[in-house]
C-alpha cells in the first residue's frame, strides 16, 4: 500500500501478487490496493477489471469504490465514475478529495494534486 504513495507501482504489483499467491484467503485491501497500483501505473482498465469482479464484501470500507471511481475517470468513463461517486457520497456524505489524498501523503506532491483532480473529475467534492 505504501509503495503506491512512494511511486513504486511495479514493486507494489509484484509484492501484492506474491502475497495473494501465498495467502489465497487474503484481506480485501490486497485486491483494491492491487487495482490502485495498476491504475497509478497507467493501466486503468486492469484496475477496473479487478474492482468490478469484487464480491462486494469490502468490510465497510469506501476505498474500493473510491478507487473504482478514480479508475473510471482516468479511463475517460466519466458517467460510470459519477455513478460510483454517487454511491460513495450516499454512504459518506462528508467525503472530501482533499482529505482523501492528504493522508498518507504522496512522496511527489504533484501526485497528490493529480489524484485529487481525478477524484473531482469522477464527481467527488474537493
Amino acid at each position: 500500500f505504501i509503495m503506491t504513495y512512494a511511486g513504486r507501482y511495479a514493486d507494489a504489483v509484484r509484492l501484492l501478487q506474491r502475497a495473494m499467491r501465498l495467502s489465497p484467503r487474503y484481506p480485501d485491501w490486497y485486491r483494491w490496493t492491487l487495482a490502485r497500483a495498476h491504475r497509478l501505473s497507467g493501466d486503468c482498465e486492469r484496475a477496473i477489471a479487478i474492482l468490478a469482479r469484487a464480491d462486494g464484501d469490502d468490510g465497510g470500507s469506501i476505498a474500493p469504490a473510491v478507487e473504482l471511481a478514480a479508475a473510471y475517470a482516468q479511463c475517460g468513463r466519466v458517467r460510470e465514475a459519477k455513478a460510483v461517486s454517487l454511491a460513495v457520497l450516499n454512504s459518506t456524505p462528508d467525503f472530501s478529495s482533499l482529505v482523501w489524498t492528504a493522508i498518507p501523503p504522496y512522496r511527489n506532491p504533484d501526485d497528490t494534486a493529480a489524484e485529487c483532480a481525478l477524484l473531482v473529475k469522477a464527481g467527488l467534492p474537493a
